[in-house]
């Protein structure tokens, strides 16, 4: 807590101005020239930490921190709202920090606007209230910097030295050299609790507004906990590094030796990485929605503080969407009623064809949804959470499970907390690849009968056609990724409820069987027909389900494996 020189009452950083604010005595002061007494002209010291409160949510596990003396009332992961209890502790000095630029009144305005485009945003964001729920919140982020300083070499350097006709000439070259450079390897967030798609999606931060920490900047405001080790992205900066130097150093040979070639081996030199720790500046908010406890999912909401950019989870609310939705179906239904005549056969063709495509769509999807749900892919948050690490992912690739025990083992943890995962069953495989191939023997023939039936045929007779081909490439394509999907489904609690394959299978068996059946009636070629539309139908609304699973993130669980396991558990 930062206490006024003049007065004693408390102050806290005013955005507006870039000072301390004092709203008793209306007195302003340079952050930096006071100290948590209140007395003036003080240098904050040089120590590695400094003192804070660190509040941990009885829900989740989730922390934070802020300056002594301050409270918390909201938890920033899980959307929870209660008192936190707070304890004293220390925190990690940061050697950078990004003021807030923006105030909150212009992050709700952001914000707002941002919503409005969403039509169907359920209530609370298009009109602004949600808005109020915004809390200022500095997140902790790694700097990584690569630095050549010596020798480099170029085993092969091409370059077009003339040209005759059909043949050209070439020139290679080794190149070797001295030189210095230095170039950034990105920044990644150093706090495992938030998620790494949305402390992405809010980047860049303009560095050149960069400050030397103080900790008066922090005064009103919250700051994540930096508990992911400088070592987890060190390879992924290395990488980035790496290239942004090896383009500058061909740049500069272009440039010297006046050859227009590229180098065929890689640029080969000594380099080393450092890194710094850095505050930037967020507005972020959660909300829960849904019902019940396995239900309750988490939309993450975040404007930038500098720049002003705004992320956020938007789900889609099912009820303005399914009035829109059978409104325009139903103009959409009387005016195509008028000029053309849907023919039964055209229609179960159309079915199967929406079958496919959203057989495609809803497996992608699910997938996306199995990443989301154990983060798969957010480095930080694996590393201090091994045991809510995918099991899938690391049974289906080798190499990933064995850099993340690689990257637990630097950074002090035991990777043998990796659960271990039977390999994939011989069988189960062999059976993959039987319905894989079958499947293309199976298209095959069926995209032959098409193209060898004649043009003089009638109408009728190539609209058969047409929907043998869809009802038979249907029930491959929907059956195959709906057994697959049963795997991805599984141990994802979220997708429990989510029953899309269901109905796609039921709509292209139905086309497939009445095809076979072919009565002579028409009236039951209308009814499969729209019984096959109403199935695709309900799938679509299961897609809107899986969008909206992945519009938002599940109730987090952060180290309470002691107490419930994680959030698919």
């Amino acid at each position: 807590m930062y206490l006024c020189p003049n007065c004693g009452a408390e102050i806290r950083f005013d955005i507006s101005s870039q000072l301390m604010f004092c709203e008793h005595c209306d007195s302003s002061f340079e952050p930096t020239s006071l100290d948590q007494r209140g007395e003036a002209d003080y240098n904050e010291a040089s120590s590695g930490f400094f003192e804070t409160e660190i509040f941990e949510c009885p829900d989740c596990g989730g922390e934070i921190t802020a300056l002594p003396g301050a409270m918390a009332d909201f938890c920033p992961y899980c959307g929870a709202s209660v008192m936190l209890e707070g304890r004293q502790g220390q925190m990690k000095k940061p050697l950078r920090i990004i003021p807030f630029k923006k105030t909150k009144e212009e992050c709700k305005a952001a914000f707002t606007n941002y919503a409005k485009l969403n039509w169907f945003a359920p209530k609370g964001y298009s009109d602004g209230s949600a808005s109020d729920d915004f809390r200022g919140i500095y997140m902790p982020y790694w700097k990584y910097y690569i630095h050549m300083n010596g020798e480099f070499s170029i085993d092969t350097w091409e370059h077009l030295s003339k040209r005759t006709r059909d043949y050209k000439y070439y020139d290679q070259y080794k190149i070797t050299g001295q030189g210095q450079s230095r170039a950034s390897g990105g920044y990644h967030d150093a706090a495992s609790n938030m998620a790494d798609d949305v402390s992405e999606a809010i980047e860049p931060f303009q560095r050149r507004q960069e400050q030397n920490f103080h900790s008066a900047y922090m005064a009103g405001f919250y700051a994540d906990m930096d508990d992911v080790p400088n070592s987890v992205y060190g390879r992924v900066a290395a990488k980035h590094g790496r290239r942004a130097i090896d383009s500058a150093l061909t740049h500069q040979i272009r440039n010297e030796t006046k050859m227009k070639g590229s180098p065929v081996s890689g640029v080969r030199y000594s380099a080393s990485t450092d890194s710094e720790l850095a505050m930037y500046p967020v507005w972020f908010m959660a909300r829960r929605i849904g019902r019940g406890k396995n239900n309750t999912r988490v939309c993450y909401s975040a404007v930038n503080g500098q720049t002003g950019k705004v992320v956020a989870d938007l789900p889609v609310d099912m009820k303005k969407f399914a009035l829109v939705w059978l409104a325009l179906t139903a103009v959409l239904t009387v005016v195509l009623g008028l000029i053309y005549t849907i023919r039964p056969m055209q229609l179960m063709a159309d079915s199967c064809l929406i079958a496919i495509i959203s057989s495609v769509l809803y497996y992608s999807g699910i997938k996306k949804v199995r990443r989301r749900e154990f983060r798969t892919g957010d480095l930080g948050f694996m590393v201090k959470n091994p045991d809510q690490i995918d099991p899938r992912a690391a049974r289906k690739n080798e190499r990933y499970r064995k850099r993340m025990m690689d990257q637990i083992q630097r950074t002090g943890g035991d990777p043998e907390s990796i659960p271990e995962v039977a390999p994939e069953n011989g069988c189960l495989t062999s059976l993959k690849k039987f319905f894989f191939w079958t499947f293309v023997v199976i298209v095959g023939f069926a995209l032959i009968g098409p193209i060898l039936t004649s043009a003089e045929e009638s109408s009728a007779v190539r609209a058969a056609a047409l929907s043998e081909l869809f009802s038979t490439i249907g029930i491959f394509v929907v059956t195959i990724l709906a057994i697959a999907g049963l795997f991805v489904k599984k141990g994802v609690r979220a997708l429990r409820s989510v029953h899309g394959s269901l109905w796609l299978l039921a709509s292209v068996w139905l086309c497939f069987i009445v095809r076979q059946y072919n009565p002579h009636a028409d009236e039951l070629w209308y009814i499969a027909s729209i019984a096959a539309g109403l199935a695709c139908a309900f799938s679509f609304l299961e897609l809107l389900k899986v969008q909206n699973l992945l519009s938002t993130h599940p109730m987090p669980q952060f180290n309470r494996a002691d107490k419930g396991g994680g959030a698919n558990a």
